[in-house]
């Protein structure tokens, strides 16, 4: 909704001057004398952008108010899934902050998108990953939930993915050095017999390697 708002005024803005800019440059051009006139195109523009600072502002408070009716369409799960993903991965804890209550909505919830016919999994999940980034509420308890929904709707692409990040998060925080083995041995079990590829993480402050399913592959 904020792109459709965006558009009009960014047409509207060079729609503007194309039909006064040539009339106006000829304009000044006859009213300003040549002596001066680099001088004063200098300053007009210096000024001018004493006037775009305030209206870039607005324009963003605008959209930024505008676009909460984004959370109506049916690819909302997607962005916030994707969002998500970005600011776990780049461990941007302000984003994943702001992102923490909105995908709180969906709690309980298998997160998918029917036209494009994706299934990104428990939000649990992804709640579990945002907890653990910010070092708030129990990102066990997310996972477990998780894990819980995965095997409860038979997915078993998520159930290894929900291991996976639940063991990067024990070792990270270095929990449960046992719990997470088991964890890591259930998630290869279910993984590597059904063809899914598997990569490592290093995760912060940790050297150990852990391997994390995140995709399905045909071998």
């Amino acid at each position: 909704m904020a792109l459709n708002l965006f558009i009009p005024l960014l047409f509207l803005m060079y729609a503007g001057g194309a039909v006064g800019g040539p009339g106006w440059v000829s304009w000044m051009a006859d009213v300003v004398p040549a002596r001066v006139r680099g001088r004063y195109f200098s300053r007009r523009r210096q000024w001018s952008v004493l006037t775009a600072l305030p209206a870039a502002w607005f324009t963003g408070w605008l959209l930024d108010r505008y676009d909460d009716h984004d959370r109506d369409s049916g690819d909302w799960p997607i962005r916030l899934v994707f969002m998500v993903e970005a600011a776990t991965r780049l461990e941007d804890i302000e984003v994943a902050s702001q992102l923490r209550p909105l995908m709180a909505e969906y709690t309980g919830l298998n997160l998918l998108a029917g036209q494009f016919a994706a299934v990104f999994g428990s939000a649990d999940r992804y709640l579990g990953r945002l907890d653990s980034l910010l070092g708030d509420g129990s990102p066990e308890d997310r996972f477990e939930a998780a894990f819980d929904l995965d095997v409860r709707t038979e997915a078993l692409l998520h159930q290894a993915e929900t291991l996976a990040f639940h063991v990067a998060h024990l070792r990270t925080t270095g929990k449960a050095p046992a719990r997470a083995q088991q964890l890591t041995e259930q998630a290869l079990a279910i993984a590597e017999p059904r063809g899914l590829w598997t990569i490592t993480l290093f995760p912060r402050g940790f050297d150990q390697v852990i391997p994390q399913v995140l995709a399905l592959f045909l071998c």
